[in-house]
């Protein structure tokens, strides 16, 4: 595995375990974990991985992968389950075309 597979896994791990509110504490629990980078670079995983934000009560507002949080409970929910499938909404042909719709972030 290269070593931007290995961050980014590794970025996904501590955002689905730890409540990490700035790009500033992100980068320093990554370089505990023996990762040298850039904020840049951290900006453009953080753009890959597609990690929003969200409210918190304890810590303002906490980074979150979109497909780990359950907006109705509020919880960090790890399911990896048919995970193209959960965005798909439709399929429509017309003659040679195929056209899918997905919700966003798909």
């Amino acid at each position: 595995m290269g070593t931007k597979a290995k961050r980014l896994l590794t970025i996904k791990n501590i955002l689905s375990t730890t409540k990490i509110s700035t790009q500033e504490e992100l980068l320093h629990v990554l370089s505990e974990r023996g990762f040298s980078l850039t904020q840049a670079t951290l900006s453009r995983d953080l753009k890959t991985l597609k990690v929003g934000k969200i409210a918190d009560s304890e810590k303002g507002y906490v980074y979150f992968l979109p497909d780990h949080h359950d907006t109705s409970t509020g919880e960090i929910t790890h399911s990896h389950e048919n995970f193209p499938v959960n965005g798909f909404i439709s399929l429509k042909f017309s003659n040679n075309l195929g056209v899918i719709r997905t919700k966003s972030g798909y």
